[in-house]
């Protein structure tokens, strides 16, 4: 393993460097973080940083969002190179190093942390390297997208085949494409009640208050709850005013990226065995997403999930 040494650039711990040689490491605000970044556009559990097939990789965890360099981390994680600048919103938090032996170039001081997106990594190779070093980093990427294709096979077997007589269907736990999917799920229709005009403003303030609310991610669940609440005491045929139309659907998509995140992250440490993983990852997912599986599919096979790793764990 290449050890990696973390340069943080912004917050109070701006200056300090750290020395690591473990994989993951987990960054964000809470105290129980690898590597603690104490400033407000920063998630209490904001993102990892991985050690995968000889290359650390950075995974996303947050609905602030992440970049190394000018390039966002989607659902998909970034490869991290030597020198790497890391950001959160527009300002860099930290850089990484990979020979943790070697004093950085200046760059990495916090004299520059504040530098502009655009120049805090470079689109070009890393010092040193040329056609060699992206011919092989081309042939790891190929590599390490055979192996996840290898472990969706294998987790999609094991799940198809695996019957713990847990009740009808345990054995068609489906593993959702994209965050789409869960977002039609989200999107159903509500029953309507009598108009009520008192309740729909009441709720609509709520909603409101919550999407605005941090930790974003623990708000987002009501945020969508209650703006589906608004919906209910409208007049039939009518739908929520255009600008709480648009809220409550920038609400619909953060929710559906997190869910599928956190749900996808599950599914992967059960690929893994790591069954007590699969069970800390849910029950976070279920402090924010306290939806009832007898009525919600997608909590339905998020619990489903969580019995099979529980009963693999005992």
């Amino acid at each position: 393993m290449i050890a990696l040494q973390v340069h943080i650039t912004a917050g109070p711990q701006a200056g300090a460097r750290l020395k690591l040689s473990q994989s993951p490491v987990t960054f964000g605000r809470s105290p129980d973080n690898t590597l603690v970044l104490d400033l407000s556009t920063v998630s209490r559990n904001h993102g990892e940083l991985r050690y995968e097939d000889d290359q650390w990789w950075l995974y996303n965890l947050s609905q602030n969002g992440t970049k190394v360099g000018r390039k966002r981390v989607t659902k998909k994680p970034r490869a991290l190179e030597d020198g790497a600048s890391v950001l959160i919103g527009d300002e860099e938090v930290f850089r990484v190093y990979h020979d943790a032996e070697t004093e950085p170039a200046p760059a990495a001081t916090h004299a520059h942390a504040h530098d502009p997106p655009e120049h805090a990594q470079p689109e070009t190779a890393a010092p040193g390297t040329g056609a060699g070093k992206r011919s092989k980093l081309w042939i790891i990427i190929g590599v390490w997208l055979l192996l996840c294709i290898g472990l969706f096979v294998l987790l999609a077997t094991t799940i198809g085949n695996d019957d713990n007589g847990d009740g009808p269907g345990t054995n068609q736990l489906v593993r959702y494409a994209d965050a789409r999917e869960v977002r039609q799920v989200l999107k159903r229709e509500v029953e309507r009640e009598t108009p009520d005009d008192y309740l729909y403003t009441v709720n609509i303030e709520q909603a409101r208050q919550a999407e605005v609310s941090q930790p974003r991610e623990r708000f987002l669940y009501e945020a969508y709850d209650k703006y589906r609440e608004a919906t209910r005491y409208l007049p039939e045929g009518t739908q929520l005013e255009p600008e709480d139309r648009q809220r409550y659907d920038r609400v619909l998509d953060d929710l559906a990226e997190l869910i599928y995140l956190r749900f996808d992250r599950a599914h992967t440490l059960y690929g893994q065995n790591l069954y007590e993983d699969v069970i800390q990852e849910i029950d976070q997912l279920r402090e924010f997403f306290p939806a009832n599986p007898n009525e919600d599919p997608v909590a339905a096979q998020i619990m489903r999930l969580r019995g099979r790793a529980s009963a693999r764990a005992d």
